[in-house]
């Protein structure tokens, strides 16, 4: 099964992010802006429900986005399908509004893979306008555990007369390979519940029902508190500058990061107005820094790369994310 998933996922790496210029060519373009409407609404797509890190980050994007365009950009949120029907819906043009999408590693690699099959291809249907940074999981324990540090929590955790009930995101996620991961380091005596929303991982929390949770850095940041929960550690493979003092999987396991991205797309069937416009836009939140301050403040490591950068190292985070998905597989 290992072995089928990595061919299924080299493929995508390699020829989903890097369309081929046949691809690219074939696309079927929109009516030029002047008959469509450069300003149209501008609508962020964001692939999560409300309330969660990806909410967080998006909205702080398109009020970005908003501020370098001189117009509004609303948020439109999109969870069903794991986020691939978010990014379907930007693919194809429509009247009346201009979609941005908001793209993941957890939407293009798990979305296509673990779901039902994608019905768009990430590298011949979109431009990768940016990238905006990374984030990691934020690994928030109830207010019941009651060691002082991360390195006491691990040590603890063993020494349990019972499983460690923690709590992640969907299959497949970053948040849930950290957990399998953490379950491994553990010595495997930990019960993985899978939250398809925030909030219910924290009311579970909250009851006692969990120890612990990963929940996105954004999100864990504001909601941690509100239940009387802390974070122990971050899953990324280096501290946040958002909250320095706590350590990083990567600082205990060299080399293990497992952080999620967070990239702008808009869709290669937009006019070449459209698209120009979103892309002098990012190039306008990177070079006045607008979005940099807000977004690092709230766990995001600031990357700001735009174009053939931004699809190189996608692609390559596309490709670490698969690698993970062989190495764990499906949680039990």
């Amino acid at each position: 099964m290992k072995a089928s998933l990595l061919v299924a996922v080299s493929l995508l790496a390699t020829s989903a992010i890097t369309a081929t210029s046949a691809g690219a060519q074939s696309v079927e373009r929109v009516p030029d802006a002047a008959t469509r409407g450069a300003d149209s609404p501008l609508v962020l797509i964001v692939p999560f429900p409300p309330g969660g890190s990806a909410d967080r980050v998006g909205r702080i994007i398109a009020a970005s986005f908003a501020e370098a365009l001189h117009r509004s950009v609303s948020v439109r949120n999109m969870p069903s399908g794991l986020g691939i029907e978010a990014l379907a819906a930007v693919a194809k043009p429509v009247q009346g509004e201009i979609r941005v999408g908001y793209a993941t590693n957890t939407q293009v690699v798990p979305g296509a893979l673990l779901s039902k099959p994608a019905t768009i291809n990430p590298g011949e249907d979109f431009d990768w306008i940016g990238v905006a940074g990374t984030f990691g999981g934020a690994l928030v324990v109830g207010p019941a555990e009651r060691a002082g540090t991360f390195e006491l929590w691990l040590k603890d955790v063993p020494q349990r007369g019972r499983a460690l009930r923690l709590g992640a995101g969907a299959s497949g996620s970053m948040s849930m390979l950290a957990a399998q991961f953490l379950a491994e380091m553990l010595g495997g005596n930990v019960e993985i519940a899978s939250f398809l929303s925030a909030d219910a991982a924290y009311a579970a929390l909250r009851r006692g029902d969990i120890d612990a949770n990963i929940d996105g850095l954004p999100n864990a940041l504001e909601e941690a508190p509100l239940v009387s929960a802390r974070i122990l550690a971050v899953s990324s493979k280096d501290r946040s500058a958002a909250i320095p003092e706590v350590p990083s999987f990567g600082e205990r396991w060299p080399g293990e990061d497992f952080s999620t991205f967070v990239a702008i797309v808009a869709a290669k069937a937009e006019s070449e107005a459209v698209r120009g416009r979103l892309k002098s836009g990012w190039y306008g939140v990177n070079r006045a820094g607008i979005a940099r301050k807000e977004l690092t403040a709230v766990g995001i490591t600031y990357l700001g790369l735009d174009l053939d950068a931004a699809a190189a190292f996608t692609e390559r985070e596309i490709l670490r994310h698969a690698k993970l998905l062989t190495r764990f597989g499906r949680p039990r």
